[in-house]
């Protein structure tokens, strides 16, 4: 087992340094020198401002090693310099809206596992039943709709033509207190919270609906059923829990499905979250912003996938002999 779990460290530690010299050389590989395009993105046409971000990005010293290295020793103490909308330090503005999408993501991915799974498992101990059938076609349709038109129909559903919920925001306008903050909060986070949740859905039920057909023909079944233990107890001690050993690693890859879909979501319903933030750092050309989320959300994926191949190798044994 240590083998295994230093082999795929050490993978996934020269993965990360491969996004980490892709991070640093994509603004440097920008048709107009570099120098030009943050002083130009900064409003920073002054002499004195061009020398500032001169000697803060080292872009007068040699691309290899001088600049690379100072690019490492900032990223490895999390600074990432001032971007460009307001002068704040770039992973404080990250840390602010941060906390939206981690709410966000964290219930969705909850929500759409414990949905999935339930299905799942009804679905493939019955399979091609009702449910079956029902629940299949709804994954497929739910993976196969791209999250900025799921989003937008949910817009123009639930808030345009029920005006159920409110489609803009984190939060209304009018400052509330107590109770009311807290049902106010809710109230703006339900329609991107569902559609997060839909987003998601699909990949669970598939694949736990899939490990349980695969696990219905298992001989240790057989053997419980032959021994007189009951239907529902065959599916619940024995094929569950041994059905369940590719969601352990579907928890973890999934994270690439919901990081994705937050940011389309985050955009279409103006939640002030990490996506929102990325997208309209884009649009601004704020390009501090810009690198340091391509970092983090790379090193998200990576770490998401060391967590599940670890997982899978310790609950497998086969994996980490192979």
């Amino acid at each position: 087992m240590r083998r295994y779990v230093t082999r795929k460290v050490f993978a996934a530690s020269v993965t990360l340094f491969l996004v980490l010299l892709f991070d640093f050389m994509l603004f440097r590989l920008l048709p107009n020198d570099p120098l030009d395009v943050l002083a130009n993105a900064a409003g920073a046409s002054e002499a004195d401002k061009v020398e500032e971000l001169t000697k803060e990005y080292a872009l007068d010293q040699p691309v290899f090693p001088d600049q690379f290295v100072v690019f490492l020793r900032q990223t490895a103490t999390l600074d990432f310099g001032e971007e460009f909308s307001r002068g704040l330090p770039t992973w404080s503005v990250i840390r602010r809206f941060a906390p939206p999408s981690i709410f966000l993501m964290g219930a969705a991915t909850m929500l759409a596992a414990g949905a999935g799974i339930a299905l799942g498992i009804r679905g493939g101990w019955k399979r091609a039943g009702p449910l079956d059938r029902g629940a299949t076609g709804i994954a497929v349709v739910l993976m196969s709709t791209p999250p900025f038109l799921m989003a937008m129909l949910m817009v123009t559903v639930f808030g345009g033509m029920l005006r159920w919920f409110p489609v803009s925001g984190s939060r209304s306008l009018v400052e509330v207190g107590g109770l009311s903050w807290v049902a106010d909060r809710w109230n703006h986070a339900v329609l991107p919270l569902i559609t997060l949740t839909l987003v998601a859905f699909g990949p669970f039920y598939l694949v736990m609906r899939q490990s349980m057909v695969d696990t219905i023909g298992e001989d240790y079944l057989v053997t419980a059923r032959a021994k007189g233990v009951g239907e529902e107890a065959v599916r619940n001690r024995h094929a569950v829990r041994n059905a369940l050993l590719p969601i352990a690693s579907l928890l973890a890859l999934s994270m690439g499905v919901v990081l994705s879909g937050s940011i389309a979501v985050e955009y279409v319903f103006g939640y002030p979250g990490l996506g929102l933030l990325m997208v309209t750092a884009s649009t601004t050309r704020n390009f501090p912003v810009l690198q340091a989320m391509f970092l983090l959300f790379s090193a998200l994926l990576i770490f998401a996938n060391l967590v599940a191949d670890v997982t899978y190798g310790y609950l497998d044994p086969r994996i980490r002999e192979a």
